[in-house]
């Protein structure tokens, strides 16, 4: 049965280790620490769809108003601020690698297309933008699966969606292996940044939203288990001849999961243990006292513009900071903190407190059978 609407306990814990995680990741300390986008992926299934189930009693053109008017003012002031900086940057003689050439993609949202062609431009300034690019090519469609799907076979749907997921990876990975499409010769890395690659992860968010499991600590740990044990098995016995061959540092879990045909199954164990983990802390069962924590629960609170500026900063960090790379994180996280809470408060907030003065919906409560 769908959980009352409001806060729920230890999700921007959550957000935080993911987002830290991304962080260690492109630091290049904590090889599978790109984990943390998918645990965001499935986040972000269960918080929206959540959102979108309360409001699907509202004529449609009320619900897509109320629904794209609030993710704007969420989404849009920090990003185009962001993208408009960049741009300026550019304007004036600045040439940082890849950022001409992925600003037109980044501000149409597109630029995860663009990342998974031949032409793409690496750039540690706006690469990680490709994931945003997919929340929002998300947002386009799933509010219309929600609201039309008839109550009794969204369980059905979300399973669907689910287990369509490592195939909708497959095709991908034989429609991008086609030479003539002019697809990144990576073809692993290529599938990794398409929107249609984590689907599964949004809709399994979705159905712990709509379907709570009752926080079930021992399916979450197997999960893990089996995600171990997944990993270490690839680690063993992964081609070595392979352009990226598996190695202990990632734990099995490479960035785009080219090993073992893990591109294929690997985003589903991930997948499944995030709304699992998810399902245990919301009801209390998972470290409540350490999710929960001051800092933890800041950082979550402005892991939005954690995420946005992290990268860059990393990037400005390195340029000045040569003494060790302890020092360069330590610093990075510090500034980034610092930027993000600003950002937050004078800048996103004052959008934010828009929210329910122009898209404000009286919430139309219906349970989801179970």
């Amino acid at each position: 049965m769908l959980r009352a609407e409001g806060k729920l306990p230890g999700l921007d814990g959550l957000r935080a280790i993911a987002v830290l995680l991304v962080l260690f990741f492109h630091q290049e300390v904590l090889p599978f620490g790109w984990v943390g986008v998918q645990i965001f992926f499935v986040l972000s299934g269960y918080l929206i769809t959540r959102s979108l189930y309360h409001t699907r009693g509202l004529p449609i053109a009320q619900y897509l108003k109320v629904f794209y008017g609030r993710r704007s003012l969420r989404i849009f002031p920090l990003y185009f601020a962001v993208c408009g900086l960049f741009a300026i940057a550019v304007a004036l003689g600045a040439r940082p690698g890849g950022v001409a050439q992925g600003l037109p993609y980044a501000v149409t949202y597109t630029y995860n297309f663009w990342h998974a062609s031949s032409s793409f431009v690496h750039s540690k300034l706006i690469t990680h933008f490709w994931s945003l690019c997919v929340e929002e090519q998300f947002y386009l469609f799933w509010p219309f699966v929600i609201f039309f799907c008839p109550q009794h076979l969204l369980r059905g749907v979300l399973i669907g969606i689910v287990a369509a997921g490592p195939l909708l990876r497959l095709i991908g990975y034989q429609v991008l292996s086609i030479p003539q499409l002019g697809a990144l010769p990576d073809t692993s890395l290529a599938v990794y940044v398409l929107t249609t690659s984590h689907i599964d992860a949004f809709a399994v968010g979705a159905f712990v939203s709509l379907f709570p499991i009752g926080g079930s600590r021992k399916g979450a740990l197997s999960l893990f288990a089996a995600i171990v044990v997944a990993g270490l098995l690839i680690v063993a016995f992964a081609d070595k001849n392979s352009s990226r061959p598996a190695n202990l540092g990632t734990f099995g879990y490479p960035l785009g999961l080219p090993d073992g045909f893990a591109y294929v199954w690997g985003y589903s164990l991930l997948n499944l243990f995030s709304a699992a983990l998810i399902d245990c802390i919301v009801v209390g069962k998972f470290a409540p006292r350490f999710l929960d924590n001051r800092l933890l629960q800041h950082i979550g609170k402005i892991s939005y513009g954690y995420y946005v500026m992290h990268y860059p900063v990393q990037s400005v960090v390195a340029h000045f900071v040569h003494q060790s790379l302890v020092l360069q994180i330590l610093v990075q996280i510090v500034v980034t903190t610092l930027l993000a809470t600003v950002s937050f408060y004078a800048w996103e907030n004052q959008f934010l407190k828009l929210k329910d003065r122009w898209f404000a919906a009286r919430p139309v409560l219906s349970a989801a059978r179970t």
